[in-house]
């Protein structure tokens, strides 16, 4: 099933997972639920980082530093220079 044919009639789901399902891809939402599904109280965030890097490195480079930040940059000599930061702990 495609994802704008998960939007018609037929589908007896709530109409708020079929706008999920048009705004997000099948990979994208296994990926979101591999991270929600992990572990990762404050202070012992390794294991989310760790699913965050592998979905990254798909698309970025990345790298990490001796605090146990995690990093990715896309089009690193581009312009302008866009930073998004969060926390992955489960607070």
């Amino acid at each position: 099933m495609g994802m704008q044919e998960s939007f018609a009639a037929t589908d007896h789901q709530p109409l708020q997972r079929c706008y999920i399902r048009l705004m997000i891809s099948s990979q994208s939402l296994d990926f979101l639920k591999k991270l929600l599904d992990t572990p990762g109280p404050s202070g012992f965030e390794a294991a989310p980082a760790k699913v965050w890097r592998e979905q990254a490195k798909k698309f970025a480079k990345v790298s990490g530093d001796v605090a146990g930040n995690s990093l990715a940059e896309v089009n690193g000599g581009g312009n302008p220079t866009i930073m998004l930061a969060g926390h992955i702990d489960e607070r």
